[in-house]
């Protein structure tokens, strides 16, 4: 993840990663926290997030 630079396309399944502060949900965490890359991600994404989280939480 050192390596990441520049634009990044995040789908659903690295905002659960991120969410859930997973191994590499961390390492995410952390490029974006240093400004290493710049983040994109769709509405269709976002909600499907919303989506996990609910069946999760009940």
């Amino acid at each position: 993840m050192k390596d990441l630079k520049g634009k990044l396309a995040i789908d659903t399944s690295a905002l659960i990663e991120l969410i859930y502060c997973d191994i590499l949900g961390q390492k995410l965490k952390k490029v974006l926290e240093a400004d290493m890359v710049e983040a994109y991600t769709t509405e269709l994404a976002i909600i499907e997030l919303r989506y996990v989280l609910c069946r999760k939480l009940g």
